[in-house]
């Protein structure tokens, strides 16, 4: 359904709604509006792709049409395009309420520390960004590309600052290669000898191996988060990769640790951030060849699986959404099979303990 005729309030109000969407063009070249089963959406067609205006009646048809000149002027007029800096800002503002804050931390890290900001944003080129990735490691190199081409592209499409971005149509020459490492029975019992002794550190490693949680999650847990009436810790979704509240069982290796731990929060009054020293410690104390703390949650889920559990109730364990499951729907919270799945787990590392 199309037509050349300007369009006009009240005609937009009149337009009926429709299972199959529709586009009712106006007067100005490119610019309409987009009908669907509920919404009214303004749009203009460029290079062959809807871009989103805005829905109405939110955004009037003054609004739009006025927005819809001012893009297609930028057809034929350089687009403003503000400094580095401001360009930054602005983008950190949009990301504030789109993404967890652990991923806006992300972002305004690289942005800030790593992106090019000697050069304007219009004189940017493929090998300016890739030059200063260079003193990056591949994995931190690949995951800064992703971020700089998805910054560039909301300076394209949301704020026309940019023609076009420098980073169009490129892949990533990072190469992200993903980590295989899990963890012997021999090489476990070795890391709980060496955790024994009671310290903010030690007890972090141990509740990464008998809960197989996160350690950015372990590191966040509060006393307030245990259930001790319930046996259950239930971590906040701000606390969670996932964003959305995570539950397992509180088994008694978990309690005592959490029991043993004199600090306001657990493990701290914010989130633990010695990290890289205590790994560092601990590599001194344990003779292995090259692992990581993430490889103890990779061992456990593969334990689970040795163990017999379920896939569906080692991946909720882990707080993963099991492919093809209506979490909508689903609300049920498996705690008698997840404290089952959980105590096979804790039996098997309490017997590496013992013998080790």
């Amino acid at each position: 359904m199309s037509r050349r005729e300007p369009l006009n309030d009240l005609s937009i109000r009149q337009l009926p709604f429709s299972d199959k969407q529709y586009v009712v063009w106006d007067a100005l070249p490119a610019f309409g509006i987009r009908v669907q089963r509920r919404t009214k959406t303004f749009v203009l067609k460029k290079q062959n792709k809807y871009q989103i205006i805005g829905r109405w009646p939110s955004v009037t048809l003054k609004q739009a049409r006025e927005e819809a000149y001012r893009r297609i002027a930028l057809k034929y007029f350089p687009p403003s395009c503000p400094p580095t800096a401001t360009a930054i800002a602005a983008y950190l503002d949009f990301q504030a309420t789109r993404v967890r804050h652990g991923s806006l931390i992300q972002i305004r890290h690289h942005l800030h520390k790593h992106f090019p900001r000697g050069a304007s944003l219009s004189s940017l080129t493929a090998a300016t960004i890739h030059d200063a990735l260079k003193d990056l490691t591949p994995s931190q190199q690949a995951h800064a590309f992703t971020l700089f081409k998805a910054f560039l592209n909301w300076c394209v499409n949301e704020r026309q600052y940019l023609h076009k971005s420098p980073l169009f149509g490129l892949k990533s020459p990072y190469r992200r290669t993903s980590r295989e490492r899990t963890l012997s029975d021999a090489e476990i019992a070795q890391i709980l000898a060496a955790t024994t002794d009671n310290g903010q550190f030690n007890n972090l490693v141990q509740f990464l191996i008998y809960s197989a949680q996160r350690r950015t999650q372990v590191s966040k847990l509060q006393r307030t988060y245990c259930n001790y009436a319930e046996k259950t810790i239930t971590w906040p979704k701000e606390d969670m990769k996932s964003n959305q509240q995570h539950m397992i069982p509180l088994t008694p290796k978990l309690q005592a640790l959490i029991e043993r731990t004199d600090y306001l929060c657990v493990f701290g009054p914010t989130p633990y951030q010695a990290w890289s020293r205590g790994k560092a410690e601990l590599d001194r104390r344990v003779k292995l060849p090259h692992w990581t703390l993430h490889d103890l949650r990779r061992t456990a889920r593969t334990n689970l699986a040795r163990l017999g559990v379920q896939e569906n109730i080692a991946e909720r364990l882990l707080s993963h959404t099991p492919p093809k499951l209506n979490t909508v729907y689903n609300r049920y919270h498996y705690l008698p099979a997840l404290t089952d799945a959980l105590g096979r787990l804790e039996q098997h590392y309490n017997s590496l303990e013992q013998t080790g």
